[in-house]
Formats: structure tokens, sequence, C-alpha cells
């Protein structure tokens, strides 16, 4: 009878490093991204300025785990995001920010500030003048052409005359109120205040605590060069409500105002270049 080998300890030993060696190769599973947050949650930056992001992700049991993320922007015309989470603003805007991984995701809202920004107008006061100058960094409007933003209100109905005067270029003027739901309403322009001239005025009855915004523009699309800006009392039309004007036929006007993000933007176009209205006929 052949006699079987026994085991010995130093066998089993052998056996059990073997068992353990291969166990001690095995990969644990990767973790899966049970939720993502983006920090800081909401940033504002200027025009070229750069904000950076962060995307903490971890898994169900609430554990940070290090996975790579996916970021986007969902406007890219208003702000780029590079692979690393940095933000950059290019226009007047809001763009959300997306960093995804497994199907999770957090974003980011990034508000961008630029020449057409509200926010940004300076205010121009009544009994002030402006020395401004239209440069193609303003605010470029829809149209082809530049303008400067100034915010003004008042406390009392306030009848004031908003004179835009230039030696450069013919001047286009428009007075905007700033609406509840953030659109901008046209309440008066002018082009011309009579044949004579190229020069720009408003005769406008202003409301208590409304934000107003005075556009200077020019009719030529563009045109650039200095200008004076200002606001004075006018007593002649003292208690005098004045609405929305009326455009004549034949003579153009533009409408349709609109915030960008939270700025200056018009649809429409002018056609013609004549005197119009200081203020609507009753």
């Amino acid at each position: 009878m052949t006699k079987r080998p026994s085991l010995t300890s130093h066998s089993l030993a052998t056996a059990l490093v073997v068992v353990l060696g291969a166990c001690s190769g095995s990969s644990e599973p990767t973790p899966i991204a049970a939720s993502v947050v983006v920090t800081p949650d909401e940033a504002t930056r200027l025009v070229g300025e750069s904000v950076q992001l962060t995307a903490t992700v971890k898994d169900a049991a609430g554990r940070v785990i290090s996975k790579a993320v996916s970021w986007t922007s969902d406007r890219v015309d208003v702000a780029t995001v590079n692979n690393d989470g940095l933000v950059t603003g290019l226009a007047d805007g809001i763009a959300t920010i997306r960093a995804a991984v497994d199907g999770k995701f957090g974003t980011a809202e990034v508000t961008v500030l630029g020449p057409c920004s509200t926010a940004l107008a300076p205010t121009i006061a009544i009994g002030q003048t402006v020395n401004g100058s239209l440069t193609a960094a303003d605010c470029l409007l829809n149209d082809g052409s530049y303008a400067d933003g100034y915010g003004i209100t008042v406390t009392v109905p306030t009848t004031v005359r908003i004179d835009m005067t230039s030696t450069a270029f013919d001047t286009w003027l428009v007075l905007l109120e700033l609406m509840n739901d953030g659109s901008l309403q046209e309440r008066a322009f002018n082009d011309d205040v009579d044949m004579n001239t190229t020069n720009s005025r408003i005769v406008y009855t202003l409301q208590p605590n409304l934000d107003y915004f005075i556009l200077a523009n020019s009719f030529e699309r563009p045109a650039f060069g200095a200008y004076q800006l200002s606001v004075a009392l006018n007593s002649a039309f003292a208690g005098r409500v004045i609405g929305p004007p009326v455009t004549k036929p034949g003579k153009g006007g533009f409408s349709g105002f609109r915030v960008r993000g939270s700025g200056f933007g018009l649809q429409g176009l002018r056609t013609a270049d004549s005197p119009l209205p200081l203020y609507p006929e009753p």
C-alpha cells in the first residue's frame, strides 16, 4: 500500500501564504459618487475676472472621495470654465457652472458684470453735468452702437430736462425705467432738439422711488468721442406727468429694452435722423 504524504506544518504555512498573497493582490471596488457640492455656490465678477470653484464629492456614507469631475457652463458667451473649475467672465449675464460625476452634479451661479450692467452704472443728480466719452470699451448695444448708462432717482414727482451735447457725433438720448421683473422699459427718447442741431433733449416727470437710467448714445452706429450730459429742473413743465413717447409714422424709434443678465440691451432699429419729440404729445 502506498503511503499518502502527510501535511506538515511547513506545507500548511506555505499554502496559507499563497492564499493570503492572492487576496492582497485584489483591488477594492471604485467608490461611487452620491453627491457633489460646488463652493462657492454664488460669485460675482467683472468681465475679464476669474473665480476658482471647488467640487467636493462624497459617497453614500458621506465620506469625501477623490474623483475627477466634469466642469461645464450653460452660458459660454457669459462665462467659461476650464477642467480645474476656474471660471472666467466674458460678458454681462448669469452663467450656471456645473460639476458632474457618476450622474450626480453640483452647481454654482456666477454673475458677470460689464459695461452694460445697471449695477455698475454711475448716478447723476439733478443740477449735475457729466463730461463723458463714447469708446469701444462702453456698452455695446444690439444695433452696433455704444452707450453709457447713468442712474437717477427722485423722492417726489420731479420734472427734469436732460440734455446731451457733442461736437464729435450726432447724439441719441434715451430714458429707461427699471421694472420689478428686471426689464428696462423705454420712457422717452430724442435724437435732435431741432433741425439746426444734432444735440438731444428729454423733458420728463420722474416719479418717486423708481429706478431710472439715462442712456447717452449716438445716432451713428458706431460713433465715438466726447459728450456732455446734464440734468436740470424744468419748471415750465412742473406737475405735468409725461408718459411713454409716441413714435411718428416714418420716424423709427427703438424699443423692447431688456436686461442681459442685469444690463442694457435693445432691439429694434432707428430709421431716420430727424427731430423726435422732446416729450410725448398728449
